[in-house]
C-alpha cells in the first residue's frame, strides 16, 4: 500500500479550544455509531509525533435496574504533522492491536480513519483507555514503602509482577510463527477506516516483509546466516572511522562463529531459528497493569497499607511502533528489570524469585528459554544480531558494543584470531 506524498504540514486538530474540541469529538463518536451519550475530555497531551486525547463517553440512556448511567473510556490519537495520505501509521496500529488482541494484551480498537474526510478532518485511532498504572509507577510504590515503612517482601511484591510478566512473554512468543524476518507491512487492501472492526476482519492485517530476499531471511535458518546477511548488505554503507572499526570488529566476531559450525561452543548461532514477534520497547513503562487485595473483604487492611497482599493483572503491552519479525533467540533476551528494579535486593531473595517466578515459569511453557536468555554464547549472537540490524552505535543495553567485545575475549584465544576470518 502506498501513501500519497504530501509536504507535511501541522495537523490542525485539536484546535487551541477546549470547546471546539468537544464539539468536534463529539460529532466523530456519533459518525463512529457510540450510543447517545454527553463527552467528557480527561486529558490532552502532545508528543513529538502524535497529539493523544482521553475521554469519557457517558451514555444518557439507563439499562433497566441501573442506577448510575454506564460510561466507556477511550483514548484518540492522531497525528501532530499531517504527511501522506492515508496514513501508515495509523493503519499499521490499527491492524496491529486488532490482530494482536486475540492473542495477548493489548489496547482494544474501536475505530480508525486513515484520511481526513471525517468529523476531525484528521486520520486517528480509537482505543480502549487502559486501567492501572504501569510497572514502573508500582516498583516506586514499593520502594517508597521500602524507604518509608521498611517493608519489604520480594516474593509476594516483585514476585507477583515477575509471574504476571512471564505469563505474558510466553503468550507473545507463541502467538506468530511468521514466515520471513523482517518488517510488518500493511496487506494488500486494508481497509481505510472503520467503525466496526469486526465487520472488515479480511481487509484488516499484516504480513512480514523480509529485510532481504535471499534465503537467510526465511524463518529457521541460522542466525548467523542472517547475521552475516545484513552485514554484508550494509558493508557498502558511510561509516566514520570509529564506526568501520566497530563494523569490522562485528564482521570479524561473526565470520569466525560462522566456520566454527562444528563446535559445541557455537551451537546457539547454528541452530534454525524460528520468526517470532519482538516487541523494541519491552519495559515497566510500558506494562500496564492492576492489583487488588487478595482479600477484598478484610476491611482493616487500607488501601494505603504497605503490608496488604495484592494480586496483580496486567492489563495492556504498549509501545509496538517498530515491532518485527526476528529470529527467537534475538526476543528472548530476560526481562532484567524483574529483579533489577526497587531496593537493593538481597541476592538470595533475587534468585529464589528470578527462579521461581521468571525462569522456572517460562522454561517450562518455552523449553531452550533459558539457555537463550543466559548462555554467553547466546548473548553474543543476540548481540551481533541488533548490531547488524541497527548499526554499531545501537545502544543495546544486554551487551553495551564495549562489553561484548569483552564477552568475546573470554572465548577460546585459538578461535578467536583466525586469518581467514577478516579478510
Amino acid at each position: 500500500m502506498t501513501s500519497q506524498l504530501l509536504t507535511p504540514t501541522q495537523n490542525s486538530f485539536p484546535p487551541r479550544e477546549i470547546s471546539a474540541i468537544k464539539v468536534m469529538v463529539t460529532h466523530l463518536c456519533h459518525e463512529n455509531g457510540f450510543s447517545p451519550g454527553i463527552l467528557r475530555i480527561s486529558g490532552i497531551k502532545s508528543g513529538s509525533k502524535h497529539n493523544i486525547i482521553l475521554f469519557t463517553w457517558i451514555l444518557t440512556t439507563l439499562s433497566p435496574g441501573s442506577r448510575m448511567a454506564p460510561c466507556m473510556h477511550y483514548v484518540l490519537r492522531t497525528p501532530r504533522m499531517q504527511g501522506a495520505i492515508p496514513d501508515l501509521w495509523i493503519l499499521r496500529t490499527a491492524a496491529f492491536d486488532f490482530i494482536s488482541a486475540k492473542h495477548f494484551e493489548v489496547p482494544k480498537l474501536y475505530a480508525y480513519d486513515a484520511r481526513c474526510g471525517n468529523a476531525i478532518r484528521s486520520p486517528y485511532i480509537i482505543q480502549q483507555q487502559v486501567e492501572g498504572y504501569t510497572l514502573l509507577e508500582k516498583y516506586r510504590v514499593l520502594y517508597h514503602n521500602y524507604l518509608t515503612y521498611d517493608h519489604y517482601k520480594p516474593c509476594s511484591d516483585y514476585g507477583e509482577a515477575a509471574s504476571i510478566i512471564s505469563m505474558y512473554i510466553e503468550r507473545q512468543e507463541l502467538a506468530y510463527q511468521f514466515e520471513y524476518y523482517g518488517t510488518l507491512q500493511l496487506i494488500q487492501g486494508m481497509a481505510l477506516q472503520s467503525s466496526i472492526p469486526d465487520r472488515v476482519k479480511d481487509r484488516i492485517g499484516l504480513d512480514v516483509k523480509p529485510f532481504t530476499n535471499t534465503l537467510s531471511m526465511k524463518a529457521n535458518s541460522k542466525a548467523i546466516d542472517f547475521i552475516l546477511e545484513l552485514l554484508f548488505m550494509s558493508e557498502s554503507q558511510m561509516r566514520n572511522p570509529d564506526q568501520e572499526v566497530k563494523y569490522r570488529k562485528i564482521r570479524h566476531i561473526a565470520l569466525c562463529i560462522k566456520v566454527l559450525d562444528g563446535n559445541d561452543i557455537y551451537r546457539a548461532a547454528h541452530r534454525p531459528e524460528p520468526s517470532v514477534l519482538w516487541h523494541p520497547n519491552f519495559q515497566p513503562s510500558k506494562i500496564m497493569m492492576t492489583a487488588t487485595p487478595y482479600d477484598e473483604n478484610a476491611s482493616d487492611v487500607s488501601n494505603d497499607d504497605p503490608t496488604r497482599i495484592e494480586s496483580y493483572k496486567l492489563e495492556a503491552v504498549l509501545g509496538w511502533e517498530g515491532v518485527m519479525a526476528l529470529p527467537r533467540i534475538m526476543t528472548r533476551c530476560p526481562p532484567y528489570f524483574c529483579w533489577g528494579e526497587g531496593p537493593q535486593v538481597h541476592v538470595v531473595d533475587k534468585c529464589i524469585w528470578k527462579y521461581t517466578c521468571v525462569d522456572e515459569m517460562i522454561e517450562e511453557g518455552l523449553p531452550g528459554w533459558c539457555e537463550d536468555a543466559y548462555g554467553e554464547m547466546s548473548r553474543i549472537v543476540r548481540a551481533l544480531g541488533f548490531y547488524a540490524l541497527f548499526g554499531v552505535d545501537f545502544e543495546w543495553y544486554e551487551l553495551p558494543f564495549e562489553v561484548l567485545i569483552d564477552a568475546w575475549m573470554l572465548i577460546d584465544p585459538e578461535t578467536r584470531d583466525l586469518e581467514y576470518a577478516t579478510k
